[in-house]
C-alpha cells in the first residue's frame, strides 16, 4: 500500500519439512593395503538429503554419497572418518569411526654413504613407515650386528676396519624391507712421502719439479711460485718449458684430500739466462749546449755488465746503465750502442740517434710595402739553422692559417689586407721572431653599414648614418632626391621637425684620394596620424536580419582596421565596414573599431545592437499527479525580449487566474485532471508549451476481505481480498 491505497500480492504455498537425521551410524573396519573398504549410513528425512564424509576432519573430495566405497587402500586411507548429513530444515554429524589399514613397511629414507676421517664418529639413520609395532636390524657386511636394533646406528672413534657396507631390515606383522647399502669409507689424510729438491737450469731447457704424496684417493696437488698459485699446476709433476728469467722464484706444493693437506719444502729454481734489453733510450734531436741521458735497462742472470760506444768504437769508462753527454756539441752527433754481457753471453743494443741542431736564425728580414687594391704583394725571409725550419706568418698578431713558407704571397690586396706582419721561424730546438713589417694599401672607400628605411610621424626627427672603411681622410656629401642638402657634410644626417614633404630618397656621397662611392638610397617616409571622421551608430534588429556597422578615417595609408564585440577581437573582420548577413542572439552587444597605421592606432566610439527576440522556452514542469482534495504547482522559465506575458489553459480553455509563470492548482477533484499548456508572448512572437498531463486519482477501497479457514497438516493455504 501507500499514501493513496494498498494491493495484494499472488498467494504464496506454506510447506512444512521434516530435518534430516541419522538412522543408522557407521561401523569402523580394517583391511590390508591394496585392498578395498566401505564405510555406510542410513539417514531419514525430508529430500532431498546431502551427504559430505570427512577423513581426519578433513572433507572429502567428491563423497556426496551415503556410502564410502574406497578401492586400492594406502596407509594414507588410515584414520578416523565420519558424515554430515543434511537437508533443508537442519544436519545431523554421525559418530566417529577408525579404519584401520595394515601396511608392509617402506623406507621413505636413509643416510647417505659418506667418508670419514680414522677417530671421528658417525650416526647412520634409517626413516620408515608402516603398520606398528617396527622391528630394526643393522648389519655391517652382511653380518648382523648383535644389540643394533634401533632407528640410529652410531659408530664413535672410527678405525680402518670399520670401512664396509651397511644395511638395516625393517619388518612388521605385514612384511619386512631392506634398506639400499650405506658405505663407509674410513679415510687416511694425505702426506708427502718425497719432497721437491731445488734446480738449476739454462735458459730455454725443460725443468721437471716432482712430488711422492700418500693417503685416500683421491689426492689433489696445487704448485706455488713466491706464494702465488699456479694457473693449471695441479699434478703431482711440475713441468716448465722453454725455461727462461721470468721462471725463476721459489716453488712449492699442497697435496691434499677429503681427511687433510701438507705443504711440501720450499725449493728454488735458478736459470743462467742471457740478457735482455727491455727498454731503450729512444732517438733525441737537442740543441747545442744542453745536457743528454741514454739509459738501458735489461733483465738476465747477475752479475750484468755494460759498455758504451759511438759509431763501433768503445767510449772508455762508460759502462753503467745510463750514458750523460753534458753540454753536447755538433761533434757529439752521431749512432750511440750499448753491449750487455754476464755469465751465459752478450748482447747488444740497436743504435741510438743523437742529433745536435743548430736553432733558426733570420739573416734576412721582410721589408715593408705600399700597394694599390688589386694588386699582388709578397714578404719573404731567409733563416739558417738544422732543418727542418718551419715558418708562421702572422697579421696583427693573429695566426694567418695555411701560410707556412718563407715567402707570404698576397694577391688582389684590398684595404682590408693593411697591416702589419711578422713570421716566426722554428726547428726541433729553437725559434726566432722576424721583425714587424707594415703594408699600407691605399683604396677608395668601402661602405659598411648604412641607416635602414625610415618611418616618421609628422613632428618627428630621423638620424641616417653611413660607415665608411678607407683611407683617411674621408668626406661625405648628402643628397635628397639628387639634389645636394647644403651644409650636410658627415657622416650622419640629422632631419628634425619633419613634414610630408620631407619624404624621399637619400643618399650619401664618399670621397678620399683614391676615388668615390655613393651609397644605396635610404627611404624616408613622413607618416600622417589616423583620426576618425565618421563613427559607427547603433541600432536595432529582429533576429535574421542583415545589420551594417561602417567607419570612416583619414591618415597616411595604409591603415588597418579591427572590430571587436564587448571588448573581444572579432576574427576576420578588418575592414571599414561590418556585415552581419543574418543576425542571432548571439550578435547583441557594443561594437567598437581599432584604425591604425604606423603612426598611431585610434578606437571608435561604441556602438549598441539591440535584437529583439521572440520567447523561448528554457525549463517546464514535469507531469503531476496527486490525490482529490491536495494541491499542485505549474510553472515554466522562459527568456526572451520583454515584456513576457503569460496564460495558462486546460485542454485548450483558458484557465481563470494563469496569467504568470507560476500557476497553483488548490482543492483538486477529478474534474481537474487533463493537459495543461501554457502560451508566451512578448513584442517579438509567441511560443507554446508541451502539454503537461495532470492526473487526480482517488484512495483504494476493500470491497471483499479474506475470510478465517482451517487446514490440515502439510495441506495448501491460500488468502485472498478485494478492493
Amino acid at each position: 500500500m501507500n499514501e493513496a491505497g494498498r494491493v495484494q500480492s499472488d498467494s504464496i504455498t506454506l510447506t512444512v519439512s521434516q530435518p534430516a537425521t541419522i538412522v543408522t551410524q557407521p561401523v569402523g573396519d580394517s583391511a590390508v593395503i591394496g585392498e578395498s573398504a566401505e564405510l555406510n549410513v542410513v539417514a531419514a528425512g525430508t529430500e532431498p538429503i546431502t551427504y559430505q564424509w570427512f577423513h581426519n576432519g578433513q572433507p572429502m573430495a567428491n563423497q556426496a554419497m551415503n556410502n564410502l566405497l574406497m578401492s586400492d587402500l594406502s596407509a594414507l586411507d588410515e584414520g578416523r572418518y565420519h558424515v554430515v548429513v543434511s537437508n533443508f530444515a537442519g544436519e545431523e554429524t554421525s559418530e566417529s569411526v577408525i579404519l584401520m589399514v595394515d601396511s608392509p613397511p617402506v623406507i621413505t629414507g636413509q643416510t647417505d654413504s659418506l667418508s670419514v676421517v680414522e677417530g671421528e664418529s658417525i650416526e647412520l639413520e634409517i626413516k620408515a613407515v608402516g603398520a606398528l609395532p617396527l622391528e630394526y636390524q643393522w648389519s655391517k657386511g652382511g653380518v648382523v650386528i648383535e644389540g643394533e636394533v634401533g632407528l640410529v646406528l652410531r659408530l664413535s672413534n672410527i678405525q680402518p676396519s670399520d670401512s664396509e657396507n651397511y644395511r638395516v631390515i625393517v619388518k612388521n606383522s605385514a612384511g619386512r624391507a631392506e634398506s639400499d647399502v650405506i658405505t663407509v669409507t674410513v679415510a687416511q689424510p694425505a702426506v708427502i712421502i718425497s719432497q721437491p729438491v731445488d734446480e738449476l737450469a739454462v735458459a730455454g731447457s725443460t725443468v721437471v719439479m716432482g712430488v711422492s704424496a700418500a693417503g685416500t684417493e683421491p689426492i689433489s696437488y696445487q704448485w706455488y711460485k713466491n706464494g702465488k698459485k699456479i694457473d693449471e699446476a695441479n699434478k703431482k709433476i711440475l713441468e716448465i718449458v722453454n725455461v727462461k728469467a721470468l721462471d725463476i722464484g721459489l716453488y712449492h706444493v699442497v697435496v691434499s684430500n677429503h681427511s687433510g693437506e701438507e705443504s711440501s719444502e720450499v725449493v728454488s729454481l735458478t736459470v743462467n739466462s742471457l740478457p735482455i734489453i727491455t727498454d731503450l733510450s729512444e732517438d733525441a734531436t737537442i740543441a747545442e749546449g744542453e745536457t743528454i741521458e741514454l739509459s738501458v735497462s735489461a733483465m738476465g742472470t747477475a752479475p750484468l755488465t755494460y759498455q758504451w760506444s759511438k759509431g763501433g768504437v768503445l767510449l772508455n769508462g762508460q759502462n753503467q746503465s745510463s750514458l750523460i753527454l753534458p753540454n753536447v756539441s755538433s761533434v757529439d752527433g752521431g749512432d750511440y750502442e750499448v753491449a750487455i754481457s754476464n755469465a751465459a753471453g752478450r748482447v747488444e743494443s740497436a743504435a741510438v740517434i743523437v742529433t745536435v741542431a743548430q736553432p733558426p736564425t733570420i739573416i734576412s728580414q721582410p721589408e715593408e710595402s705600399d700597394a694599390l687594391v688589386d694588386e699582388d704583394v709578397f714578404f719573404s725571409v731567409v733563416a739558417a739553422g738544422t732543418k727542418p725550419i718551419d715558418y708562421q706568418w702572422f697579421k696583427d698578431g693573429e695566426q694567418i692559417a695555411g701560410e707556412n713558407e718563407a715567402k707570404l704571397m698576397l694577391p688582389n690586396v684590398s684595404a682590408i689586407s693593411g697591416g702589419s706582419y711578422h713570421v716566426v721561424v722554428s726547428n726541433d730546438v729553437g725559434s726566432a721572431v722576424s721583425e714587424l713589417v707594415k703594408l699600407k694599401i691605399s683604396s677608395p672607400p668601402v661602405i659598411v653599414s648604412l641607416t635602414n628605411d625610415q618611418l616618421v610621424p609628422v613632428g618627428g626627427e630621423a638620424r641616417v648614418s653611413v660607415e665608411a672603411e678607407s683611407n683617411e681622410p674621408l668626406f661625405y656629401q648628402w643628397k635628397k632626391d639628387g639634389v645636394i642638402i647644403d651644409g650636410a657634410a658627415k657622416s650622419s644626417l640629422l632631419l628634425s621637425k619633419m613634414e610630408t614633404t620631407d619624404s624621399g630618397s637619400y643618399v650619401v656621397v664618399i670621397s678620399n684620394s683614391a676615388g668615390r662611392v655613393e651609397s644605396e638610397p635610404v627611404r624616408v617616409n613622413v607618416i600622417q596620424p589616423v583620426s576618425i571622421i565618421l563613427q559607427p551608430e547603433s541600432q536595432e534588429s529582429a533576429l535574421g536580419s542583415k545589420v551594417i556597422f561602417e567607419v570612416a578615417a583619414i591618415g597616411s595609408a595604409p591603415l588597418s582596421y579591427q572590430w571587436n564585440l564587448n571588448g573581444e577581437v572579432l576574427v576576420g573582420e578588418n575592414s571599414n565596414r561590418l556585415i552581419i548577413d543574418e543576425v542571432s542572439g548571439n550578435h547583441g552587444g557594443k561594437y567598437t573599431v581599432v584604425v591604425s597605421n604606423v603612426s598611431n592606432s585610434v578606437v571608435s566610439n561604441t556602438a549598441l545592437l539591440d535584437i529583439n527576440t521572440p520567447p523561448i522556452i528554457t525549463d517546464l514542469v514535469k507531469d503531476q499527479q496527486t490525490g482529490v482534495g491536495e494541491s499542485i504547482e505549474l510553472w515554466v522559465e522562459a527568456t526572451g525580449a520583454s515584456p513576457i506575458s503569460y496564460r495558462w489553459k486546460r485542454e485548450g480553455i483558458v484557465v481563470p487566474g494563469g496569467t504568470s509563470s507560476r500557476f497553483i492548482l488548490e482543492n483538486v477533484k477529478n474534474l481537474d485532471s487533463g493537459q495543461y499548456t501554457v502560451e508566451i508572448t512578448n513584442p517579438a512572437g509567441m511560443i507554446v508549451s508541451a502539454p503537461i498531463n495532470v492526473s487526480v486519482v482517488t484512495a483504494p477501497k476493500i470491497v471483499t476481505h479474506p475470510e478465517s479457514k482451517q487446514i490440515g497438516y502439510g495441506a495448501r493455504l491460500m488468502l485472498s481480498v478485494s478492493a
